[in-house]
């Protein structure tokens, strides 16, 4: 068994942002579930990353880009493909999903740097690690119905809930947390623990998981909740909460575990020299077998004004303590033709749409350079009404 390098654990972060996604939007939202007969085919790509940015990830000099801007890092993927149908508030659709969170403290991302930008230590100097993910991926079915409430002068209330069964589930999960400290010998002498489990694992390389360990079959399912409110005012006002994946589980048969925990004695270049006690060993275990994973619930929102020729707001996600606020401005430039722009702030994602009742595509990007933006976005929404037998 081998301790996870030093050097990799931004790059698995990262990773995660540079992965095509699908990406969840309030257009999913049960309580919107159209009361006429229509078609709908959807695809949404979207990606963040807070250290490097996105198209530098799989660069041979990437650690060179690599630098903290918050005292949490994050990469973020939640989103899926849909194709299917809605009527008189029921909707039922086939859906692919790739959700995916991760994270890493400062320390971690100070620690990643000094390793790939080969800059010295400070003898004694500490660092605090705390690294974790969550990734996987699927594909199945979605059934839901809405239900509509007039309130009077206060307008109309609409609530929805749907559920969710993905086959085929593939997933990794991943936690290293502990404390590193620098020697006089510009050697790295780490005290923790590593975790690693999923379908995804790479147990082919020996030096990661013990071959003596029986070869298996890896299978998962999964399935959710999707609940969602949607309140239009009579006065032009609109607001809208959706959770997805509440009471997320995905279940796993077969699946691998790899296991260390001690101190450790790694290089300057983060390579693993052994124990800290000078021992060749490194404590752990490998295993195979069943495991449940719950993904974090993912919360939208948005509160919005519409006019007869503007329409502007503020929506809202927020998954795993990463708050995302975002504001928007629609034009109507012809007949039902909106032109958007929205502006998240902590991605720095500008967005630019346009919109009309059958049709939505979107373009975004934190940076006028793509080379440069660690975040990056695009999507197509499209709605064929037609008449049910």
């Amino acid at each position: 068994m081998h301790v996870l390098r030093f050097s990799s654990l931004l790059l698995i972060l990262t990773g995660l942002g540079s992965a095509p996604v699908w990406a969840a939007s309030l257009q999913d939202n049960p309580a919107g579930f159209d009361p006429q007969a229509s078609l709908q085919f959807g695809l949404d790509v979207q990606a963040f990353s807070d250290p490097i940015p996105l198209l530098r990830l799989n660069d041979d000099d990437w650690g060179r880009r690599l630098k903290g801007r918050h005292q949490r890092e994050h990469a973020f993927l939640d989103g899926w493909a849909i194709a299917g149908a809605e009527e008189q508030g029921w909707h039922m659709s086939v859906l692919a999903r790739r959700y995916g969170v991760a994270h890493a403290n400062q320390d971690t991302v100070l620690l990643a740097q000094q390793i790939e930008q080969r800059l010295p230590f400070n003898a004694g100097q500490r660092y605090a690690l705390d690294y974790g993910m969550d990734y996987w991926t699927g594909r199945g079915f979605r059934l839901g119905k809405s239900f509509s409430f007039p309130i009077a002068k206060f307008g109309q209330l609409d609530a929805g809930l749907a559920v969710q069964y993905l086959k085929s589930v593939d997933f990794k999960t991943e936690n290293f947390v502990g404390v590193a400290q620098a020697n006089a010998n510009q050697q790295l002498e780490f005290t923790g623990r590593r975790e690693t489990a999923g379908s995804l694992m790479n147990t082919s390389d020996l030096t990661r998981f013990n071959r003596f360990v029986a070869a298996g079959n890896p299978s998962g399912y999964g399935y959710a909740l999707d609940i969602g409110l949607r309140w239009r005012g009579a006065n032009g006002w609109q607001a809208e909460l959706a959770g997805f994946d509440l009471a997320a589980r995905i279940k796993g048969r077969d699946i691998p575990r790899s296991y260390q925990s001690g101190s450790f004695l790694y290089s300057k270049d983060g390579d693993l020299i052994g124990n800290a006690d000078g021992s060749p060993a490194v404590l752990g275990r490998d295993s195979r077998g069943d495991l449940a994973l719950r993904p974090k619930a993912n919360w939208l929102a948005d509160l919005r004004w519409r006019g007869t020729q503007w329409q502007g707001g503020l929506a809202w996600r927020y998954v795993d303590g990463l708050s995302l606020p975002r504001l928007h401005g629609e034009y109507l430039l012809m007949s039902e033709n909106w032109l958007g722009l929205a502006y998240t702030p902590r991605t720095g994602l500008v967005e630019c749409s346009l919109s009309n009742p059958w049709l939505a595509l979107s373009l975004a990007s934190s940076n006028a350079s793509v080379n440069q933006a660690r975040a990056l976005a695009m999507g197509f929404r499209l709605t064929l009404p037609f008449q049910p037998w």
